[in-house]
Parts: C-alpha cells; sequence; structure tokens
C-alpha cells in the first residue's frame, strides 16, 4: 500500500500525482459511510462502534437532513434503518442511488417488504451486535467492485426501462 501522506517530490509526473490522488479518493470513498438514523438511542453508540472500527461516518436523522446534506465526500455505504418508515426508507435508497452510485445500501431492519429488493445491497437486523454489523459492513466492502449497476432515470421516474428494439429486427 502506498503512503499517501507524505508530501509528494518535486519532481513528481503530474500522472503520477493524479494516480496517488485516485487512489487517495478510492480509499476514502471506501471508508466513508452514511448512517441514516431516526433512534437517538441507537445513533450515538453506532457512529462511535463506526467510528472506532476506523470508518469516517457521517450521521442524519432523517430524510430532510439527507437530503440537505451537501458534501463533497463520497460514500462507500450507506445504512438506513428502517425506523424511517417505508416511504422515507424508500427515498432515501432513491436518494442514495443518485447522489452517489457507487455506494451500497445496507439495510437495518427485519422486514423485506418494506424496501424493494433493487434499492438495497444487504439487509440485517436492526438490533443486530455490532460484530455483525461489521462482518456485514466488511462483506459490502469486499463485494463493491461486483455491485450491481443502477439506471438512475429508471429508478427516480419507478419505471423499468426495456430495451429498444431496431426497426430491422421488428420487421422479420
Amino acid at each position: 500500500m502506498l503512503d499517501v501522506s507524505r508530501p509528494y517530490p518535486a519532481d513528481t509526473p503530474i500522472t503520477g500525482i493524479s494516480r496517488l490522488q485516485a487512489q487517495r479518493d478510492e480509499s476514502r470513498e471506501e471508508s466513508s459511510l452514511i448512517l441514516v438514523e431516526p433512534d437517538l438511542s441507537f445513533l450515538p453508540d453506532r457512529a462511535l462502534m463506526l467510528t472506532e472500527a476506523s470508518y469516517r461516518v457521517t450521521t442524519v436523522r432523517d430524510i430532510r437532513e439527507l437530503a440537505s446534506l451537501c458534501s463533497p465526500r463520497l460514500f462507500g455505504i450507506a445504512l438506513l434503518s428502517e425506523l424511517l418508515g417505508p416511504a422515507a426508507l424508500d427515498f432515501a435508497a432513491r436518494f442514495v442511488r443518485t447522489e452517489w452510485p457507487g455506494a451500497r445500501i445496507l439495510f437495518l431492519g427485519a422486514s423485506q417488504r418494506v424496501l424493494e429488493d433493487h434499492l438495497y445491497d444487504e439487509r440485517i437486523e436492526a438490533s443486530c451486535k455490532p460484530h455483525e454489523l461489521l462482518k456485514a459492513i466488511g462483506t459490502l466492502h469486499r463485494t463493491r467492485s461486483t455491485a450491481r449497476p443502477f439506471i438512475v432515470p429508471a429508478l427516480a421516474a419507478n419505471t423499468t426501462l426495456e430495451p429498444k428494439v431496431s426497426s430491422s429486427k421488428q420487421q422479420s
């Protein structure tokens, strides 16, 4: 692993700096996560546990805070609590998919029916033990490179896109 904390030498070519900056940004994104948790009894403990596990954690309590988040930070993972309620949870998942398309979503809740399957990557019980939550986050990090592609316009319109058939195929 490269040590990118040291200043660059004066003779470093621009391409080398760009490559190092890209690696640094990717590393930052992977270790950054957003926790959307309305329950103030869970929020501080979860945030502290994740921070102690070396994650950069941004916390928000509701979808208003999430939507007003003006952060250039890229998030690798979003943790969404079922306590948001069905409509707010749906909005939060769609917002994350739109703002940070590469982010994986971990749904903290018991009911799979609350959120459509394509809006989250993994689900874990909200009452999980800390080591179980960290294991689920670790699994999402390892599988980020194989993340499903998301088509943002389809999500925003709540529709599915169908492939166009060329006119020559239609005639045959």
